[in-house]
């Protein structure tokens, strides 16, 4: 993997400008971070533009060598001018913002405590624990490589403002990425703007999970003080987590565990099964009882059949009797009364109704057009209104007036040329003073300096008249070297009187060019007043033919108005058409209605006549039929009885079938449980894991050897072994005391670095992806002043290993020996921006 150039936006400590970095640059684009006119962070945001504009372009040249690669760069830090308060000044942050732009992670505990969590809003810029009023966005754009893969991601959060406060808040994540060199539009597939999709392309381009990322490209961020004073399942679980085989490990230990659990389940499951199943049949009769019972209830049920056709027989006979006959009669009469009523109130109404939906419809239609016509009246004052108000515009426009100020305009067009071509000439003078200005003072340093050489020569030779020159070494009198002094001061004096001359003379020049600077300015303010002008042309135009179209709405709308009065006058008349025939269809109805209620009245009358007379033959009816009832009931529950004593002689052979697939079901999952458990010990930290480690222990050796051979020429040396309990076993020589924590200060730290260095170089051992830049961040800090050359071998082992090595120290004697440098310079203030600048 290979970072090309960033950009952070609202991250962090950065604001929203002067926050790029191009890690590559042409000669002629170093040669402008030299020029002390430019500004370095705006140089560097018109690089970076120019770059992202074309970057498949940008890392051809590089490749091609038209652009120098930067093979080892120092990020140092300055805070209010000094290179030594850079604590604080946003180095680190840049490697921040490549991790998030991956991985959505932030490295440091302070920032987000939770190393295995996103990120969230923590990434954007606070000030005084605040966000500032006007964020509404933060982001990190990255363009970087993958085996020749190009890709930009870019990924933020934007904020929505408080609708009482006003203030940001509710943020919600975006995040977009692109293979910007896919060789097929199928392959372009792999670009997503969508943050689910997206997430999982990402991973699969850079093909690095988070942990080898944070511990091998992001140096210094790693646990090795862990590694060497924890115990050893810390240690064999850090080195398979390194070698990229813990979710080998962690995977077959969750497998395994997931069916030890679901074993485990399955046999309390068939446990609990077997019990409930052994209670149910306890609770049970015999078979030999349920049959007895059913064949007494079957007899019951005979019986009660026979005792049920007795008393229907004798309510038909009572059925027959005349009085009985006579009520049907009656009730068969009344049945057809109330139908033939029933059928001409649904007739009447029905036509009714017809009458009554025309009504409705005609006065819907003229409410609307009462409303329609209370709206035209509206709209008829609304264009009065507006044909005063533009014919007032048009009476007030003065077209002379404007023609003047077009023709001033054009006089002003004309002589912008000549005063610009003026600014041109004098800023040309101007460089051409500040050249010659720069000249004479390099050669009044050389004077100056020669002036105090030979000064110090005719002091140190005292009363001698011959000595020997310190410059040419041989013998000079003294009265040549007082002549060589007398000629310098006097070169010094005429290159001062130069320089005053030429600097009185540049200052002419930039008055003059102040001057006609103030005039050019003049005449453009002229010349952008044309646009309004012609505006204000175009719209009085616009506004006679306006006046028209409007004339003419207002005639449309008044001629509407009357047509709609008159078809109201219409509705009108049918309205009062629809009500009469409604009410001749109610008054044709209502004498056979009347007629029909009158025969219901009088059967009332007659049913109540007969149901008395009859009322012995009902009661003896109604004693039957509740004696039947009974028997009825009765029925019904000998039948339930029967059907639940059959269903429970089936319940209780399922169960004892069941019971016995249960218990031989149940042994086959005890036989599984016990191999599961067999095979969770096999896996455990005795097993699997101390085979991974004893595999690749002596390769951590070879590295970690082979930095403390650099950091202590020979004299220390570390070797990690497997020993007879199977544990990773520590030796130390060469140091003060032969375990880590007895080590002194400074010998810890070296033991430390060498153990995180090489755990990162073993990462890259099993990586599918080989990372092609590392980033030491501020590892050499505790070392003390002597282990510098050390630390430039270490650099240069791994500048042998990595592409691009990148250090952030604020350490001086490190920094110089850098050749490029990216300074990142905090604003005053302790809630000043951070910005980016390059030196070369």
């Amino acid at each position: 993997m290979q970072v090309y150039a960033m950009k952070m936006f609202n991250f962090i400590r950065y604001g929203e400008t002067d926050n790029t970095i191009v890690f590559d640059l042409s000669h002629e684009q170093r040669e402008a971070f030299l020029n002390p006119t430019n500004n370095e962070s705006q140089l560097m945001d018109k690089i970076y533009a120019e770059v992202m504009a074309d970057p498949i372009k940008h890392i051809e040249s590089i490749k091609s060598g038209d652009i120098e690669f930067t093979e080892m760069a120092c990020i140092a830090g300055i805070i209010g001018g000094n290179l030594d308060e850079s604590n604080g000044s946003g180095k680190s942050t840049l490697f921040e913002a490549m991790c998030y732009a991956i991985y959505d992670k932030i490295i440091r505990r302070n920032v987000n405590t939770d190393k295995k969590g996103s990120a969230g809003d923590s990434v954007a810029i606070r000030l005084n624990g605040e966000l500032p009023e006007s964020l509404s966005e933060c982001y990190v754009e990255m363009l970087f490589e993958v085996n020749g893969n190009i890709y930009i991601v870019k990924r933020g959060r934007s904020f929505q403002k408080n609708k009482k406060t006003g203030l940001p808040s509710n943020s919600s994540p975006f995040l977009s990425f692109n293979w910007i060199n896919a060789p097929t539009k199928e392959d372009e597939s792999q670009s997503s703007h969508r943050t689910g999709d997206t997430t999982t392309e990402i991973t699969k381009a850079v093909n690095m999970n988070y942990e080898v990322f944070v511990n091998s490209i992001m140096f210094g961020q790693s646990d090795a003080g862990r590694f060497l004073t924890g115990t050893d399942k810390t240690r064999k679980e850090m080195l398979v987590s390194a070698l990229g085989a813990d979710q080998i490990v962690t995977g077959l230990l969750k497998d395994i565990r997931d069916a030890l659990k679901e074993r485990k389940e399955k046999v309390n499951e068939l446990q609990i099964t077997c019990g409930v199943i052994e209670d149910a049949i306890g609770k049970y009769a015999s078979v030999e009882d349920f049959e007895k019972g059913i064949k007494e209830s079957e007899d019951k049920i005979k019986q009660t059949n026979v005792d049920i056709a007795k008393i229907d027989s004798e309510i038909s006979k009572l059925l027959q009797t005349d009085e009985l006959k006579e009520i049907g009669r009656i009730k068969n009469e009344a049945s057809k009364v109330k139908t033939d009523l029933s059928e001409l109130e649904e007739t009447k109404e029905s036509q009714i109704k017809e009458w009554r939906e025309h009504y409705k419809n005609v006065e819907a239609s003229i409410k609307d057009k009462v409303s329609s016509i209370e709206k035209n009246k509206s709209r008829i004052i609304d264009i009065e209104t507006k044909i005063s108000a533009k014919s007032t515009a048009i009476k007030d426009f003065d077209g002379d007036k404007c023609n003047k100020a077009l023709d001033i305009i054009e006089k002003a067009k004309v002589a912008k040329p000549e005063y610009e071509e003026k600014v041109a000439t004098l800023g040309k003078e101007s460089s051409t003073f500040v050249g010659s200005i720069a000249s004479k003072e390099s050669d009044l340093i050389r004077i100056v300096k020669d002036i105090k050489s030979l000064q110090e020569q005719i002091d140190k030779a005292g009363d001698k008249e011959v000595f020997i020159c310190d410059k040419c070494k041989s013998n000079v009198t003294r009265d040549h070297i007082e002549n060589e002094l007398k000629k310098n001061q006097a070169e010094q004096k005429n290159l001062e009187e130069a320089i005053s001359n030429l600097r009185k003379s540049k200052k002419e020049i930039e008055d003059k060019l102040t001057d006609i600077k103030d005039k050019v300015l003049k005449l453009v303010s002229k010349i952008n007043a044309e646009l309004e002008i012609k505006t204000k042309i175009k719209n009085h135009e616009e506004d006679i033919v306006r006046l028209e179209e409007i004339k003419k709405d207002l005639e449309e709308i008044i001629k509407s108005q009357k047509e709609q009065e008159e078809e109201i006058k219409l509705l009108e008349i049918k309205k009062k058409e629809y009500i009469d025939k409604g009410t001749a269809v109610k008054k044709q109805y209502e004498d056979k209605i009347v007629a029909l209620n009158k025969r219901k009245e009088e059967l009332i009358v007659e049913f109540k006549d007969a149901n008395s007379k009859a009322a012995t033959i009902n009661n003896k009816i109604e004693v039957l039929e509740k004696e039947k009832k009974e028997l009825v009931e009765e029925k019904g529950k000998l039948d339930s009885s029967i059907g639940s004593q059959k269903q429970f002689i089936i319940t209780l052979q399922n169960d004892k079938k069941k019971l016995e697939e249960t218990q031989k079901e149940l042994k086959i999952e005890e036989k599984w449980y016990a191999r599961y458990l067999l095979l969770e010990e096999i896996s455990g930290l005795e097993g699997i894991q101390t085979k991974i480690v004893r595999k690749w222990l002596p390769l951590l050796n070879i590295h970690i050897k082979e930095v403390l051979n650099i950091l202590t020429q020979g004299r220390m040396n570390l070797e990690l072994f497997i020993n007879n309990k199977s544990a990773i076993d520590i030796v130390l020589t060469g140091g003060q005391a032969d375990t880590f924590l007895m080590l002194s200060g400074g010998e810890r730290m070296i033991v430390r670095l060498a153990v995180d260095i090489s755990l990162g170089l073993l990462i890259f051992s099993r990586t599918a992806n080989k990372a092609e830049m590392i980033v030491l961040d501020e590892i050499f800090g505790p070392l003390d002043d002597s282990k510098t050359t050390a630390v430039f071998e270490l650099l240069q082992m791994l500048k042998d290993k990595f592409k691009r090595v990148l250090v952030i120290s604020h350490k001086d004697d490190i920094n110089k020996k850098i050749p490029h440098q990216i300074i990142i310079e905090k604003e005053p203030g302790d809630f000043g921006y951070s910005k980016v600048k390059r030196i070369v």
